[in-house]
């Protein structure tokens, strides 16, 4: 998931190239923040996924409609452990909340290497949420290896900062 500043809308949207989607609400695109508030809410059927069949998409539309108790579950009783130990019996219910079960945790990883060194999820420089940035809300989930937490997403959703552009310096006069 990757998220990009829109001058258009004046707001951060959420563009996701693993599954070639992004996310809407009453047309407007959302941000990682916005769908976690959803999520949180209970109001993942305002949300509209917007994707483009391509030849590496995993993305499953035909199991929207499937279950979704035992994340909502897990999420509103916080049971994680629960969830590592019964999650590979519920694949297609990931499917079924319209991939929204990713943003129950936002966290921005603070590293941005991940191309040039690759490295196994079980590594603790390797993992999404190891080492990374967490807005402590109430309804986000709070793990001690998160490395910084803010209290509050307004000064991280604010609009990029524009640069000045670079000095040109003519070239000195030949002597």
């Amino acid at each position: 998931m990757t998220e990009v500043w829109s001058e258009h809308l004046g707001k951060w949207a959420v563009l996701d190239p693993d599954y070639d989607i992004y996310f809407t609400v009453d047309g407007v695109p959302q941000h990682a923040l916005e769908l976690h508030r959803l999520w949180a809410a209970d109001r993942i059927d305002a949300v509209q996924i917007h994707w483009h069949k391509s030849p590496h998409d995993i993305y499953r539309p035909d199991l929207e409609g499937g279950p979704r108790a035992f994340l909502r579950m897990i999420y509103d009783t916080r049971d994680w452990r629960r969830w590592d130990r019964e999650r590979n019996q519920h694949k297609g219910e990931r499917f079924a909340v319209r991939l929204l079960h990713y943003y129950t945790h936002v966290s921005f990883p603070l590293r941005n290497d991940w191309r040039s060194r690759p490295l196994p999820w079980w590594h603790p420089d390797g993992n999404h949420v190891q080492g990374s940035l967490v807005i402590a809300l109430p309804t986000m989930p709070d793990w001690e290896d998160f490395l910084v937490r803010i209290p509050s997403p307004e000064p991280f959703y604010s609009a990029p900062v524009a640069q000045a552009p670079p000095v040109t310096r003519s070239a000195p006069p030949p002597k």
